[in-house]
């Protein structure tokens, strides 16, 4: 049935009243979609917290900067279905960016990006330099329409920045893409700045990291080149570490003497020094002094000894003893106190025979 409105001067279609099953009805379908449409919004949620849960578990185990980035990038990609994404490390000394990691661009294409794409910092072209620079997410709804976009690749439609901060050190900036315009909002942006933080953390780890086990290494290098015997006690006096020249010198074989108390290769009568030596050490004094050891085959080593006390939070945990063979120089010693004393001189600081 149609009715004219005069006033109005159009037609308007009358609707049937509805009778109260039907009515029912379509308000159990609207019902029913609408907690369709809710519980497709919680699956992607769920979606998005498990690959923020793996990519900020899986950080943690990981000691390469470089391969930190690219399994975050590739946990959020593959979950999300961003399709792409970039990371460009911040140079602090040139104040600038370079793509360091890149994900769902062929080989051909990362190079190619890496050799075009530097980035300023507080350069607009481009975004990475204007959100590394201001340090907040930036949201491109549609990069054909963005004169600040860099095209690079006509598929790629929306993108989202986001700064890599730890403890206010700019570290980078991440970068996802879509082909699809409009992909990305509040809640994409949330979750993103939630992965940053972590993967700031965790390159910030990785330096350090990194930077310890090249200390140690360089350190461990020089322990073992040493040609003076280093020795590592703990509290009650047993070996946890000797290097190479403190094993040459005692005639024993590499890892021998760890476990072995410091008894083992000092004679009896030089207990007292040692035993005076320690505990000057517990008191956090550390000083040097000559004492004899014993070799593992009998001999006497004479030496000279720098001592040094061990402490971790305000406990005594052991010594570190560096000693050098004295042998020759003792040698010399009773030489030229014979040469002395066959000349009918006596040694400075010593009475002449005959006196």
């Amino acid at each position: 049935m149609i009715s004219e409105t005069a006033a109005a001067g159009f037609v308007t279609p009358e609707v049937p009243a509805l009778t109260e099953p039907e009515y029912l009805k379509l308000y159990n379908e609207r019902l029913v979609r609408k907690l369709e449409d809710k519980m497709l919004q919680l699956e992607h949620a769920h979606q998005r917290l498990a690959a923020l849960y793996q990519a900020s578990a899986g950080l943690a185990s990981i000691k390469s900067p470089e391969k930190l980035v690219l399994y975050a990038l590739q946990s959020v990609t593959e979950t999300m279905g961003y399709g792409r994404a970039n990371y460009f490390a911040f140079d602090a000394d040139k104040q600038e960016f370079r793509l360091l990691a890149a994900v769902g661009f062929s080989d051909e294409m990362t190079e190619s990006l890496r050799q075009r794409l530097v980035l300023r910092l507080g350069e607009e072209h481009g975004l990475v330099g204007l959100v590394g620079q201001t340090r907040q997410p930036l949201i491109v709804p549609d990069t054909q329409n963005d004169p600040r976009w860099i095209n690079l690749d006509e598929t790629i439609r929306s993108a989202l920045f986001v700064p890599v901060v730890h403890k206010d050190r700019l570290l980078g900036v991440m970068s996802f893409l879509s082909t699809e315009a409009g992909a990305f909002d509040d809640e994409e942006v949330r979750n993103a700045m939630t992965l940053a933080y972590s993967l700031g953390t965790a390159i910030e780890n990785a330096r350090l990291y990194e930077e310890t086990q090249q200390l140690a290494t360089f350190n461990q290098s020089i322990v073992q080149s040493m040609a003076e015997g280093i020795a590592i006690e703990d509290a009650e006096g047993y070996f946890t570490f000797l290097n190479p020249a403190a094993e040459a010198m005692l005639g024993y074989e590499p890892g021998e003497l760890v476990g072995q108390h410091w008894t083992t290769i000092t004679p009896p009568d030089q207990w007292p020094i040692v035993h005076a030596a320690d505990e000057r050490r517990q008191r956090g004094q550390a000083d040097r002094y000559e004492l004899e050891l014993m070799r593992k085959d009998g001999t006497r080593l004479p030496i000279l000894l720098s001592g040094n006390p061990r402490f971790e939070n305000g406990r005594f945990v052991g010594t570190l003893a560096v000693f050098a063979d004295i042998s020759e120089l003792k040698r010399l010693e009773a030489q030229l106190i014979e040469e002395h004393r066959g000349h009918g001189r006596g040694i400075p600081g010593t009475p002449a025979r005959g006196d």
